[in-house]
């Protein structure tokens, strides 16, 4: 029920009675939240030298918000947190606050060019970050290389800001994803532009010469599930990824159910009705979404077909 904002400020910001002066006159941040009645509940300031610009935020289900953007210098947010990029390039920051607004935790992920950071996206108990990038790029453990073109990349952290994975999205070009939608726990939705030659995974993406448009679903790990995991909905799809035999399962027992298969182009690869084992070891290796219909009720799964 609540309105949350950040953004970036010189010179001086109101809010209510309060006001928030930039410590130079580059770029300070701000975060504001108010009820559903447009009534102030906090503001908050971030300040340091040179320049920070929030791109991207959202909330989990306690309230705790998570502002991620790009930095150049150092950051402070009070309560003892302060931040610097490694260098006079930017670098990308993730920060949080409890829903009272009290500063929790912040970082910097960077490299010795420049990385930028184009959305956050946030499912349960991971944060999902996507940019692009020249040179390297780090987060925690992991690392990947662009060299001096850009190229995109996805990372993954827990809500403690820990990473999990990093992806690079690369073309011959350059790419830029700028749209990014986690639907499912490592189960996302990117779109942006690129130029050149692009594979992801098993895609080869149509060369263009000028920026075109790239939209699709993203699964960086491929984990075999060969039992049934509880979802908390009605029907179970497995094993996943499999190499051509899929089996659906209803969790409550229900009789009737439609069942549609379609390859990541949208083109329909099957359709039955009441059907709990569906081959695919002709189809080719990549993700499959299957629609389950039951009751005016529809339930969506990803499905990877890798054949080995």
């Amino acid at each position: 029920g609540r309105i949350c904002m950040s953004g970036s400020f010189d010179e001086e910001v109101y809010f209510s009675d309060t006001t928030f002066v930039a410590n130079t006159n580059d770029l300070d941040v701000f975060v504001a939240c108010w009820d559903q009645n447009g009534a102030l509940q906090w503001s908050r300031k971030a300040g340091g030298v040179y320049d920070a610009s929030p791109i991207s935020m959202a909330a989990d289900a306690s309230g705790n918000i998570f502002v991620a953007g790009n930095i150049v210098g150092v950051l402070r947010f009070g309560n003892n947190i302060n931040i610097q990029s490694r260098d006079g390039n930017a670098d990308v920051f993730l920060a949080q606050y409890t829903s009272s607004g009290i500063p929790k935790q912040a970082k910097v992920m960077g490299g010795d060019l420049v990385q930028q950071l184009s959305k956050l996206s946030l499912w349960r108990n991971r944060i999902y970050l996507s940019g692009y990038f020249q040179g390297d790029l780090k987060v925690d453990n992991f690392s990947i290389s662009a060299g001096n073109r850009f190229q995109g990349y996805v990372a993954a952290l827990d809500t403690n800001g820990h990473g999990q994975w990093l992806q690079m999205l690369s073309s011959s070009e350059g790419i830029f994803p700028y749209g990014l939608a986690a639907i499912g726990t490592d189960s996302l939705l990117v779109g942006g532009a690129y130029q050149g030659l692009v594979k992801l995974g098993n895609v080869e993406l149509p060369k263009s010469t000028s920026f075109n448009l790239f939209f699709g679903a993203l699964l960086p790990t491929l984990t075999a599930v060969q039992e049934k995991l509880p979802t908390g909905n009605r029907f179970y799809v497995y094993p996943n990824p499999t190499d051509g035999l899929i089996q659906i399962e209803s969790s409550e027992n229900l009789p009737d159910f439609d069942i549609r298969v379609f390859d990541q182009w949208g083109r329909l690869m099957f359709f039955q009705k009441n059907t709990p084992t569906i081959l695919a070891s002709d189809w080719p290796s990549g993700m499959y979404w299957a629609q389950i219909t039951s009751h005016n009720i529809t339930e969506w799964r990803r499905v990877m077909v890798v054949h080995r």
